[in-house]
């Protein structure tokens, strides 16, 4: 009988304040999801992938330039550029 009556003053207590419960479980639930996302909204995150981006462009664009700059064609028709270049600037 004295479980009975303790329940019962329980679930009068939990009707009491069942609304702020029920309040606070979503409020710690949107802090919850703004914690997960804060991370995401970081300004230093961004510029940091930003940096990860650029370099990894930037690379392939050197490493292409290189590649080609580096074939035999390239290079011969460069130095004849270059010959008739200075042959011009000489003149």
């Amino acid at each position: 009988m004295r479980e009975e009556y303790q329940e019962l003053a329980d679930r009068e207590w939990l009707s009491v304040i069942a609304d702020d419960v029920v309040a606070d479980i979503g409020r710690r639930r949107k802090k919850h999801d703004l914690d997960l996302m804060s991370p995401d909204t970081a300004t230093n995150r961004i510029t940091t992938k930003s940096g990860e981006i650029a370099e990894q462009l930037v690379t392939n664009v050197l490493r292409a330039q290189f590649s080609k700059e580096a074939s035999p064609a390239w290079r011969s028709s460069c130095g004849r550029r270059s010959r008739a270049t200075a042959s011009r600037i000489l003149e």
